[in-house]
């Protein structure tokens, strides 16, 4: 039996905040690809970078944004198995916190017309980390807490 079938409901509301998080980090390295193709490709384009907050090119962005992606796609499998659960719970967490500080930073600056930044595309973006957030966190209480703790007594 699987262990996600076993596990409280807290683990999966985390898995699936995480898996939503990390679609989200693919779809924007997918978009900064697409930006890049749709330039040159060998001069850097000059509009305002998420990842960086000032002029750059999009091939940096694309490449760090599918590596988190990526990244948050093996902790939401290891969790969705149960596997290393003290430490994917702290992995999660912290990047879930540092999503979410990214947004809220990079939402701030948005509000300078002169970068042409999409606002409710950061407002959704800021949504679904403030829900990955809360999702994760309940694997520090209660029901998810136990959970974590079960797998690491029994070693």
């Amino acid at each position: 039996m699987s262990s996600i079938l076993k596990a409280p409901w807290q683990v999966g509301l985390a898995v699936g905040a995480t898996l939503l998080v990390a679609a989200d980090y693919l779809g924007q390295a997918l978009t900064n690809l697409a930006l890049l193709a749709g330039s040159d490709g060998i001069e850097p384009v000059l509009e305002y970078d998420a990842i960086s907050g000032a002029s750059g090119s999009y091939d940096i962005s694309a490449r760090v944004l599918f590596a988190v992606g990526a990244g948050l796609l093996i902790l939401g499998a290891f969790l969705w198995a149960g596997a290393f659960r003290a430490g994917v719970r702290a992995i999660i967490t912290v990047a879930m916190v540092v999503s979410f500080l990214r947004h809220l930073v990079s939402f701030a600056l948005a509000f300078d017309p002169a970068n042409g930044v999409d606002i409710p595309g950061f407002v959704e973006a800021e949504f679904n980390n403030v829900i990955a957030l809360v999702a994760v966190s309940l694997l520090w209480f209660g029901a998810g807490h136990r959970w974590v703790a079960h797998k690491s007594k029994e070693k």
